[in-house]
């Protein structure tokens, strides 16, 4: 094998370790959303997402814990009492206002 081969296949095996570990984020099963953790003490937990509107309902690109429809915002699956017409996620903080 050359260098350049191995190293392919360990940045390969890299990024399907770390992108697996990340169990998080938001699932619609039944007709329902949900909003998964894992971690490694106590394995997974899904929290149903309350009052969530299914056909408005999306899942921010860049900062999947967050979420909106047309009636709330959600982080972590949780409702944000905020205004929706002025929620603004700080790029690359994660943060919001």
């Amino acid at each position: 094998m050359t260098n350049k081969t191995v190293l392919k296949l360990f940045i390969c095996i890299l990024t399907a370790i770390f992108t697996s570990c990340n169990k998080s984020g938001y699932k619609k099963i039944d007709g329902k959303m949900y909003y998964y953790t894992w971690n490694y003490q106590s394995g997974d937990h899904k929290r149903e997402v309350k009052d969530a509107d299914l056909a408005t309902f999306t899942v921010n690109k860049e900062h999947n814990e967050y979420a909106s429809d047309k009636n709330h915002i959600y982080v972590w699956g949780n409702v944000i009492e905020t205004d929706a017409s002025t929620f603004k996620i700080i790029k690359s903080k994660g943060f919001y206002a």
